[in-house]
């Protein structure tokens, strides 16, 4: 597995075992319901997860996700998705994320 896969892989985890209770999953299940991100709070969140000094775990073999150090870093990137951090983060890539669709649609409407 290459280290781009294993960075997704171990966010998609943490992600999923941080926001979504086993009663949420019920509720989804009954309901059909897909939990579905924006562009902006994907990144907003890989954005956290490197704060958090995560990301070096995505290159690791034989992760000890017991271990102190990886659930001091993991509640710390916990509290940075539940806290304002998240909120700055997310404005900052919803921003990016405008200016680079107001570009596009720039550069289509010069081309016609």
């Amino acid at each position: 597995m290459n280290t781009k896969s294993k960075l997704i892989l171990s966010i998609a985890t943490i992600v999923a075992a941080s926001s979504v209770g086993a009663h949420d999953l019920d509720a989804n299940a009954k309901n059909g319901a897909a939990q579905g991100k924006s562009r902006a709070e994907v990144r907003a969140e890989v954005e956290l997860w490197r704060q958090a000094g995560l990301d070096r775990y995505s290159t690791m073999e034989g992760i000890d996700v017991f271990g102190q150090d990886y659930q001091r870093q993991l509640a710390e990137y916990q509290q940075l998705r539940n806290g304002p951090a998240f909120e700055a983060a997310l404005r900052r890539n919803q921003s990016r994320d405008s200016a680079h669709a107001g570009a596009a649609g720039d550069a289509q409407s010069r081309s016609n």
